[in-house]
């Protein structure tokens, strides 16, 4: 077989491949398909990795709000358009803060091995 495995690395999990590899004392190295559980381990190392991206896209947005808010509140005389505008920042960033809080909820019901409806 054709080394798959970095240089000086024992075992190596290819998860573009689903492979396993170990390099054997003789320098031979041997390789298999993931195993089930290995297979389940891939999948909620990929679930998470999902969920850092989405937090990060959410932290990113809420500061976006939070920056809108906080210039408003640095006018001295705002319109009644910025007002109203005002307005829909502060509804689109309670209902976005309301669904992040209860993404967050579910994940830790998950990770707590205490799922709710």
């Amino acid at each position: 077989m054709s080394e798959q495995i970095p240089k000086g690395v024992v075992e190596y999990w290819d998860d573009a491949t689903q492979t396993y590899y170990e390099r054997l004392s003789d320098g031979t190295v041997m390789s298999r398909p993931y195993s089930e559980g290995e297979m389940a381990a891939l999948a909620a190392r990929q679930g998470l990795d999902a969920l850092q991206a989405e937090a990060l896209a959410a932290l990113t947005y809420m500061d976006e709000r939070i920056d809108l808010c906080l210039a408003f509140l640095a006018k001295p005389a705002p319109t009644p358009e910025e007002t109203a505008a005002q307005i829909a920042v502060l509804s689109d960033l309670s209902a976005y803060t309301a669904g992040a809080t209860k993404r967050l909820i579910k994940v830790f019901s998950v990770m707590l091995n205490r799922p709710i409806a």
